[in-house]
Formats: structure tokens, sequence, C-alpha cells
């Protein structure tokens, strides 16, 4: 019946909730290949603060456009370092950029990029680009309306409104639906002929 009123908070709320000593943020609306927490462990130290994906697989619908860096999604990163650092600041848009240069500012030698052969990617940063008849469901990140500012209204309430627009327009189902959880792709083949592309060029 409620929602955070600010992202960070949510963020905070649930890294308290977690046991063990690695976190990994995942986005509802990114994927996992079945090879993701071994690629973790893989290029994961025993000094490591944070793992960026260098190199990703990179959906933007109806197909995989290239392998590449994606910022901070998926980020794994030390609950010890999110304790040191003051856990994450309570923003709104942009929490993300503040609390990875935080960490960053620690010492950049503990900072991996994790750069994992483009068959072994395992990390789908999925944007957007999906039709509106299309049978997978629609993408619709907060990060595209933008950062903050004082004239607006914040990223949460300006997503909100976003929604509804998209609600009004028929571009989102509404009443009874029924939740049939699948993958519309073949996300494993989409990284296997991504890779090939890329020795092509």
């Amino acid at each position: 019946d409620e929602t955070f009123p600010i992202i960070a908070e949510k963020e905070n709320f649930t890294i308290e909730k977690c046991e063990g000593d690695v976190i990994i943020n995942w986005d509802d609306d990114d994927l996992a290949m079945p090879n993701n927490l071994y690629n973790i462990n893989k290029y994961w130290k025993d000094d490591t603060n944070l793992l960026h994906w260098n190199k990703a697989l990179f959906y933007n619908g109806p197909n995989a456009t290239k392998i590449a860096g994606v910022g901070n999604s998926g980020i794994a990163f030390s609950k010890k370092v999110w304790e040191e650092i003051g856990r994450t600041p309570v923003e709104q848009a942009g929490w993300d950029m503040s609390f990875v240069v935080k960490i960053h500012n620690l010492g950049r030698d503990k900072v991996v990029l994790a750069s994992p052969p483009d068959e072994e990617v395992s990390w789908v940063y999925r944007w957007g680009g999906i039709p509106a008849k299309s049978n997978e469901a629609g993408i619709y990140h907060q990060s595209g309306q933008g950062t903050d500012t004082p004239d607006r209204k914040n990223i949460v309430q300006r997503h909100v409104e976003y929604i509804e627009q998209q609600r009004k327009h028929g571009k989102i189902p509404t009443g009874d639906i029924e939740l049939k959880p699948h993958a519309v792709h073949d996300y494993v083949d989409l990284r296997r002929r991504t890779a090939l592309q890329n020795r092509k060029k």
C-alpha cells in the first residue's frame, strides 16, 4: 500500500536486510545470465570494494545492439564498504552515481572493471525500444526522466506521471492481468550472436 518516498531509502532498507559480504544490485528490468554469480566470483578479489561491468550485453529491444560497459548497472559491492561510506546517500535521481563516487574515492585500485570475453559476458542491461504492440513487457526507466532540479517534481513523482500517461494512451494494460513470467528471448543466444558480430567488425 505504500512505497518509499526516496529511492535510496529503499536501497538502504534492503541492503540492511542482506546477510552476505557482497551485495549485488539487480534492477528489475535487467537480466543476469546463468554465469553471472560465477563471473562476480571470478573477478572479485579479497580487497575489492566495487565491481563494474566493463563488458555486458546492451539490449535495446527488440535486439541486443552491442557488448560494452554499462555504468552502474549490475554493480557488486562490499557491504562493509557500504557501511564505511555511511550507507547509500539519501538522494533521488543520481543516488547511484553519488554512491559509486564515494566508493571510488576510497581507492581506485580496489575497484574492478570486469571484462569477460564477449562469449562469457553475464549481465544484460536492458534500456528500451520495445514496440507498443510487442508481447514483451515494457521497460520504464526512471533514469530516462533525468536528474532532479529545484524547479520540478522529484524523480518518483515524474515517473508516476509518466506511467499514468502511458496507461491513459493504452500502452500499459489495466484491469485483471494474469502474470506468466517467462523469457521472450534466448539471451544466451543473443550474447552469442552479438559476440560473433563484434568479431566480424
